[in-house]
């Protein structure tokens, strides 16, 4: 369905609280309603000068009266030392949570743009499902795709992208 908002997260963090995660998510899905070709994505205060975390640079706020929804200047992989303490002292990054909302043409056509090769694939993979073929045409194809971040392959690349800093942990 492309018209259907999904949300992309890693499968190996625990988030608490629940309850103030699945709020954020509304907002984000709500952010995408109001605007289908928006991608939200989550971005957690930093409390110390990582290294080994991507960053958001945030820009102005969304709007007038938000506090925690921003535009996003840029994405910036993971920092040097002096780079880290920089961006943890400047207060306008975020350590990048890797949580994504969008609507699946949004990403379909990110990827059309960007990566049409992982499209092929993918398309591939939606074309055999149901059939006997199904289990071998997706491992043949999803293990052809080449191994990019998203960050790398849409993200640094889309142009209208929100920042929420995450109410979570």
């Amino acid at each position: 369905d492309p018209a259907a908002t999904m949300v992309v997260m890693p499968a190996d963090h625990i988030i608490e609280p629940a309850d103030s995660f699945q709020r954020a998510i509304g907002e984000a899905a709500d952010l995408v309603d109001a605007k289908p070709s928006r991608i939200v994505t989550f971005g957690i205060r930093p409390t110390y000068p990582a290294e080994i975390f991507g960053y958001i640079e945030r820009g102005k706020p969304l709007d007038e009266t938000s506090a925690i929804a921003f535009e996003v200047e840029k994405f910036r992989e993971k920092p040097a030392a002096e780079t880290a303490v920089s961006y943890l002292a400047s207060g306008n990054f975020y350590w990048n949570s890797g949580i994504f909302v969008w609507r699946a043409s949004t990403i379909l056509e990110a990827l059309r743009k960007r990566q049409p090769q992982i499209l092929k694939k993918l398309e591939t993979i939606v074309a055999s499902w149901g059939t006997p073929q199904q289990a071998e045409v997706f491992e043949r194809e999803f293990s052809a795709i080449e191994a990019v971040s998203i960050d790398y392959a849409v993200m640094e690349h889309a142009k209208d992208v929100v920042v929420i800093q995450a109410p979570y942990e």
